[in-house]
């Protein structure tokens, strides 16, 4: 029963966004919307994680046009992630993983629209966005499953080198 806690965690503000982000909020204040901004900065590594499980939802970035270990560690927390995807790109991933983001995504010129989503979502939608989030980092982030591709991509380059040679 408190008010939405958006997190953001800018390493760097311009590159994250912050201004743009911060801007957002501050016209949705105006609207009416009942939120509260949890800006995680000049943390350690602990005491950020412990910031991270208090928020409801977390903006990650406007501009880079992919998800970072911030949003992975966000949604393995359960919290549903708004990020800047940029779609040209989902050719180089399988079409499986596209089909499951669980992201809100946003971009510059739609943060605000983004944000207003959310706060418009009930409780009952964020935490099935929250789960569907979690279970995308447990398919997709595993790390034994990871450690696995690589070893195979490292012994197939090693036998075509072998056959090569």
């Amino acid at each position: 029963n408190h008010p939405l806690r958006i997190g953001h965690a800018p390493s760097h503000r311009a590159v994250k966004g912050t201004k743009l982000i911060i801007d957002a909020l501050n016209s949705l204040k105006k609207k009416g919307f009942s939120f509260e901004l949890v800006l995680i900065e000049g943390l350690s590594n602990s005491e950020a994680r412990k910031k991270y499980e208090t928020v409801d939802v977390l903006v990650d970035q406007l501009f880079a046009g992919w998800y970072g270990g911030l949003a992975v560690e966000a949604m393995a927390l359960g919290k549903p992630v708004l990020v800047y995807l940029r779609e040209k790109d989902f050719k180089f991933i399988p079409k499986q993983m596209v089909k499951e983001f669980p992201f809100i995504q946003v971009c510059p010129e739609t943060i605000q629209d983004g944000l207003e989503k959310v706060l418009k979502m009930s409780r009952d939608e964020l935490i099935n966005l929250a789960k569907l989030s979690r279970a995308y980092v447990e398919h997709w982030h595993d790390p034994l499953s990871i450690v696995s591709s690589i070893k195979r991509d490292y012994e197939k380059a090693l036998r075509t080198q072998v056959i090569e040679d």
